[in-house]
């Protein structure tokens, strides 16, 4: 099962907390610079995620796609 990392977020891909309208997406461990940013944004101390963490995609800006993946976060989320 996969749980959304933002504090507070309670979405996952199963469970009492399923969400099927959202979408998670791994952090990008690759691009240190953008990688930055997403934490920044979060709003939340944290060391380097790991492979398996996820942001759903409540915590992005609506114009996001997977082509563009998003620099700007949306956080905290309405």
């Amino acid at each position: 099962m996969v749980y959304c990392s933002a504090l507070n977020c309670q979405n996952a891909t199963s469970g009492v907390y399923k969400n099927s309208t959202v979408t998670f997406y791994g952090f990008p461990l690759h691009n240190k610079p953008l990688l930055k940013q997403w934490i920044h944004n979060m709003g939340r101390e944290m060391g380097t995620p790991s492979k398996h963490q996820r942001l759903c995609s409540k915590h992005f800006e609506d114009n996001c796609t997977i082509d563009n993946i998003c620099e700007t976060l949306r956080y905290p989320s309405e």
